[in-house]
């Protein structure tokens, strides 16, 4: 993003500006820019905003119906998470929908972004794992794709 790059957004609290975000956006029909603001052709790095795209693959495939995957899960493969009972309960169960254990995530073990649950944990004597990344869900959903795809 250029420095010079237009407002897109502000965020007001209490009346008062409490950020403002810069960008570039562009669309695109047919391969033709139909509108842009800022600059088009300028090089972005995604990070986990482009969680929902890569969970698209599981929707259009069929494996989310023939898995009876559940909104939620949906949600945790296309999202970073914060590592609570909850999300990890959810990515084991994308995991064994596959067969798969978190020793096959390749992402690597963190404290959970939860506090709490990360109080659990040490109080619980236990170090985080791989299942409390926050991108556990995508990598999950990943092993499902490529299970899929053989």
């Amino acid at each position: 993003m250029v420095p010079t790059s237009p407002c897109l957004s502000v965020v007001r609290r209490s009346g008062l500006v409490e950020s403002a975000h810069r960008g570039s956006l562009v669309v695109v029909r047919d391969g033709v820019v139909v509108f842009a603001c800022g600059d088009p052709d300028s090089w972005v790095y995604c990070r986990s905003a482009v969680k929902p795209v890569q969970a698209l693959p599981l929707i259009e495939r069929g494996i989310a119906e023939r898995l009876g995957l559940t909104a939620q899960e949906l949600a945790l493969v296309a999202a970073s998470h914060n590592g609570t009972e909850l999300h990890t309960e959810l990515a084991m169960r994308l995991l064994e929908r596959g067969g798969f254990t978190p020793d096959d995530l390749r992402c690597g073990p963190h404290s959970p972004f939860d506090r709490q649950a990360g109080i659990r944990i040490a109080r619980g004597g236990a170090k985080p794992e791989r299942i409390h990344n926050n991108c556990s869900g995508k990598h999950a959903g990943f092993l499902l794709l490529a299970q899929d795809m053989g």
